[in-house]
């Protein structure tokens, strides 16, 4: 991968960013103003690799934008958030030379699938997945955060 678009939850969380074997690492100039914390400040000062800036441009800023308000993320989304995106949307474009693989319009969806019941565990409540009863649920959700 040449580029890989940080933002600034990877920094504060110290995410190992080097390990996905991007050759260059870039971010837009507001994301190193959100990192306030002094521990982060650190990691940001020694993280063993470059971490350019670049500025999105007007063409990526609006294309963003449009694509944001039509999927009704426009409303939630800082304007930080919008400059990342935009950012991965131009580089992208820089390193293909296109964006025609890039949606622009929200997929057409069919008839939703129609519902099946979930097996019942020995305790009459529904299996997760497919899962049994028994099986330890709290340590999945301790590694998905929960």
């Amino acid at each position: 991968m040449k580029f890989l678009v940080v933002e600034s939850g990877a920094i504060i969380k110290g995410a190992r960013l080097e390990s996905f074997g991007a050759e260059r690492f870039v971010t837009v100039q507001e994301v190193l103003a959100e990192i306030r914390d002094e521990a982060a400040r650190a990691r940001l000062a020694t993280l063993p690799y470059e971490l350019e800036t670049k500025e999105p441009s007007e063409q990526a800023m609006s294309a963003v934008r449009r694509f944001a308000k039509i999927t009704g993320d426009l409303a939630v989304l800082s304007e930080v958030d919008l400059r990342v995106l935009a950012l991965t949307w131009m580089l992208e474009l820089e390193c293909k030379g296109t964006i025609a693989h890039l949606r622009t319009t929200l997929p057409v969806r069919g008839p939703p699938a129609p519902r099946t019941a979930a097996p019942m565990t020995k305790r009459g409540e529904a299996a997760v997945d497919g899962e049994e009863c028994g099986e330890d649920a709290a340590a999945e959700d301790a590694v998905a955060g929960g």
